[in-house]
């Protein structure tokens, strides 16, 4: 069993909006840029300048909105709880309500591990994301969330 708090800050909503930007969607601008840059190059750079510029003026578009995404959705999510992971399910336990919620594990999208950290997605409509530090975690949490993978 592992117990841990979450609160949805500025800075745990901008690390699961990093995790979905780099799982997915630069992928996505890598690709759409490099159409571009083939259909639309500037005229006096070459393809691969195009695209770089194309690249990362689509970025300097995105990451402000993202900055400014977390920080609205960090003030208003308000979630503030402790979380215990069990084998059988996870009880949430709101200390800015009184409020206990059990769910099971299919709450839990997926887990993804870094070499740093555990990812826990979690299964609703609004893309949010659980992110726990190994170095804050017990050899046995640890073992434990790698056996949930």
């Amino acid at each position: 069993m592992v117990t841990k708090t979450v609160v949805s800050n500025f800075k745990h909503i901008m690390s699961g909006k990093m995790y979905f930007f780099f799982k997915k969607s630069v992928w996505r601008y890598l690709l759409a840029t490099l159409m571009i840059a083939v259909v639309v190059p500037i005229k006096q750079y070459n393809f691969i300048t195009s695209f770089l510029i194309y690249f990362f003026g689509l970025l300097l578009i995105v990451f402000p909105i993202m900055i400014m995404a977390a920080s609205v959705q960090g003030k208003k999510m308000g979630f503030d709880a402790e979380v215990t992971y069990s084998e059988e399910k996870i009880t949430i336990r709101h200390r800015n309500k009184d409020l206990v919620e059990t769910k099971d594990w299919n709450w839990i999208k997926k887990i993804s591990a870094t070499k740093d950290r555990f990812v826990l997605v979690v299964n609703q409509r609004q893309q949010f994301v659980i992110s726990l530090a190994k170095d804050e975690l017990t050899q046995d949490e640890i073992a434990f969330f790698e056996r949930k993978k």
